[in-house]
């Protein structure tokens, strides 16, 4: 019985160790997969907006894990433009709110993702 005592403490004690690295691990797993999804909907012209997408290392406050998904950037200065331009009629295959539809329709199943690559982590450990 002790031997069982000693395991679940040992369990415990890795699973507080886990839940921070292994909840950055897979919510950074479940931003890429909405990024994905969002860079198949940029509009693509010259490619440089598509490949200004990115997903920011995670940071922990307070165990409040967040991740920041973002376009843009110096190659890409317009990305909020077209991204906010409903009226714009593209060229290529593309759609405004290209970020924001993606995230909101992760909403759908992003608790069971994250679950599902947690334990898929916990696993290997």
């Amino acid at each position: 019985m002790v031997t069982g005592l000693i395991e679940l403490i040992a369990s415990l004690e890795k699973m507080g160790r886990f839940s921070s690295e292994g909840g950055s691990d897979a919510l950074v797993a479940v931003a890429e997969k909405i990024m994905d999804v969002a860079k198949a909907r940029t509009p693509y012209a010259t490619g440089k907006l598509q490949d200004s997408g990115r997903v920011d290392t995670p940071i922990i406050r307070d165990k409040i894990i967040s991740v920041a998904l973002s376009f843009g950037g110096e190659d890409a200065p317009y990305a909020v433009y077209v991204h906010e331009n409903l009226g714009a009629q593209h060229q290529s295959p593309g759609q405004a709110k290209f970020l924001e539809s993606a995230i909101l329709e992760s909403e759908a199943y992003f608790e069971k993702d994250i679950a599902y690559k947690m334990l898929q982590i916990w696993r290997t450990l």
